[in-house]
């Protein structure tokens, strides 16, 4: 081994120890294989060398496998793809889906008066943390109304009005709350109007005889996050933030079978979005999930697992969930 890379790995490897507690006994172990490397290598003694780093791999693969085999075991046995998953109803469908179709999808499930076996539960899980900073009841949700493509009024023109709908409203007795859903698509031009979508609800709020006097939160709703000077004052929630609100009620003891059943499929659907993609993520994660823990250590293959586990978070933490 060249002597200057040795004395950099060498290095590496005991910047990587000091930064570990004391009490850790694989930290203590790689400080007397460093100190082992040191001597040898000043001794000039090849077979201790050898060894020590021989020693060096198997204590390192030892605690590898100690700290990560138990969850990519988990992960592995969760994905059990002879048994199925519980696939998304929308996301199977591929980008050919169109967004109405998740819009109408999320309104269903936010109404307490359908029979997808939630109540109110998710409506309030979900909107709860922008109901209470605007000062709304305890009791919020008790008897409102969800309706979709809700007219919020017109918006003058040179020619004409522009009628704008949004994808979902919540009428309460003294609130309304509008969500505007996109995918794969931004705010949407008129041509009869100067301004853009989000601006031209404003108006359409402000000048609605039905809307006006009520309290509004605004939610513009997206995979991802949107720049907060861009959406004209309306709040950015993202499926992200839907999902972790969702998950929690997922993992309440005495939500119904068949409830958390449709919710699961849900927040999937939002966590995967129209990508025709699903069974490929799965797939994947499953053979390098076997592979890890059948085959010899690889880290080409960790790494590869990490990544995919990384960038599906949440998909995986809803299918170990459910």
């Amino acid at each position: 081994m060249d002597t200057i890379k040795l004395r950099e790995t060498i290095t590496r490897i005991k910047e990587s120890t000091e930064h570990r507690k004391e009490t850790d006994e694989s930290g203590k172990d790689i400080s007397v294989i460093i100190s082992s490397i040191r001597h040898a290598y000043i001794r000039g003694d090849n077979t201790q060398l050898k060894n020590t780093i021989i020693k060096i791999k198997n204590s390192f693969l030892l605690n590898w496998r100690k700290e990560q085999i138990p969850f990519v075991a988990s992960v592995v046995n969760r994905i059990d793809l002879k048994s199925g998953i519980p696939l998304p109803i929308l996301s199977i469908c591929g980008k050919g889906t169109q967004e109405i179709r998740f819009t109408k999808y999320l309104s269903y499930f936010l109404d307490q008066n359908k029979q997808h076996g939630l109540q109110d539960r998710l409506l309030e899980v979900i909107l709860n943390p922008e109901c209470k900073r605007l000062g709304l009841g305890e009791d919020w949700q008790i008897g409102c109304e969800v309706i979709p493509e809700i007219k919020l009024g017109e918006v003058s023109s040179g020619i004409g009005s522009v009628g704008c709908f949004a994808d979902i409203g919540i009428v309460g007795n003294d609130y309304l709350i509008v969500i505007e859903q996109k995918i794969l698509s931004n705010e949407s031009n008129h041509p009869n109007s100067e301004l853009n979508q989000l601006r031209r609800y404003n108006v359409a709020l402000e000048n609605n005889e039905d809307f006006k006097h009520k309290k509004h939160i605004k939610i513009y709703l997206t995979p991802h996050r949107k720049n907060s000077n861009s959406i004209s004052g309306w709040i950015n929630l993202t499926h992200g933030d839907i999902i972790n609100r969702g998950l929690v009620l997922l993992k309440s003891s005495d939500l119904p079978k068949t409830g958390k059943e449709n919710l699961l499929r849900l927040l999937i659907d939002l966590a995967v979005g129209p990508y025709e993609m699903v069974e490929d993520i799965v797939d994947e994660i499953n053979v390098l999930g076997n592979r890890i823990i059948t085959e010899e250590f690889n880290l080409s293959t960790f790494i590869r697992f990490r990544r995919l586990i990384d960038d599906n978070r949440q998909f995986i933490e809803l299918l170990m969930e459910g």
